[in-house]
């Protein structure tokens, strides 16, 4: 082979090596972006009766609010008459700690950012 055709095909191939890393960075840089922010406002869900959604206003729930009792589901939980909903997020409700509440959310039952949590 000539050198100029082997100058070629280590250009070509750092090129190529430039390109490919430089999506696998951006695509772990966006991935760690959303988990973030998906610990930011996390959301679970401990259904006493799975079949019935809460008799509640549209994105909106009302209940009692506690520490939780599981650390690994939420940092937070609404007690509500047949389902208690697991609230992690970084915000300070500590003021709210066993009173009544009313939260507003976006999403679905199964999948939601929190929105606010005010006393009732």
């Amino acid at each position: 082979m000539s050198s100029t055709k082997k100058q070629w095909i280590i250009s070509i191939s750092i090129i190529v090596l430039l390109i490919i890393g430089s999506w696998v960075f951006f695509a772990w840089r966006n991935k760690g972006g959303k988990e973030e922010n998906q610990n930011m406002s996390q959301t679970k869900i401990d259904n006493k009766d799975a079949d019935k959604e809460p008799a509640q206003d549209e994105n909106t729930w009302t209940g009692t609010l506690k520490l939780s009792d599981n650390q690994k589901k939420g940092t937070l939980m609404l007690v509500m008459e047949k389902q208690t909903i697991y609230i992690n997020t970084s915000r300070d409700y500590s003021q709210l700690i066993g009173k009544n509440v009313k939260v507003t959310y976006e999403g679905t039952l199964d999948s939601f950012v929190l929105g606010d949590i005010v006393q009732k």
